[in-house]
């Protein structure tokens, strides 16, 4: 986000840092300002007198299952991937599935290396 706001000059005068999407969401409901979130809250809770809009900066933004090297899920948690996997597909616009994290994924993810330069929503949607 750091190099969003240089974009445009630098960050607003004052601000709020929250470590909840919904917390933010929140406070936009109660008209103390705006909140840049990330996207499977902006598409997944739509909040009464919210608007979400897009972006014209692309943010980067990932979000994983991390399991045991070497071990087999349960059919339940087998269940519970493709599920993730199948809402994710369905609700976040750009979503992006990686099977296996890579060096270059996490290079992307930290510095925003090789992304569009523009969004459709507020960020880019990759797992």
């Amino acid at each position: 986000m750091e190099k969003a706001f240089a974009k445009i000059g630098g960050f607003p005068p004052s601000f709020i840092d929250t470590n909840t999407s919904v917390t933010a969401l929140a406070m936009v409901r109660a008209q103390l300002g705006v909140a840049i979130v990330e996207p499977a809250t902006a598409c997944g809770l739509l909040l009464q007198d919210t608007v979400v809009r897009p972006l014209d900066t692309a943010i980067p933004f990932f979000f994983g299952i991390v399991k045991a090297s070497g071990r087999p899920l349960t059919p339940g948690l087998d269940a519970l991937v493709d599920a993730l996997r199948t809402a994710s597909a369905a609700q976040l616009p750009e979503f992006v599935l990686h099977e296996r994290v890579s060096p270059e994924i996490t290079e992307e993810a930290l510095h925003g290396l090789g992304g569009p330069s523009l969004s459709p929503l507020p960020g880019d949607w990759q797992v």
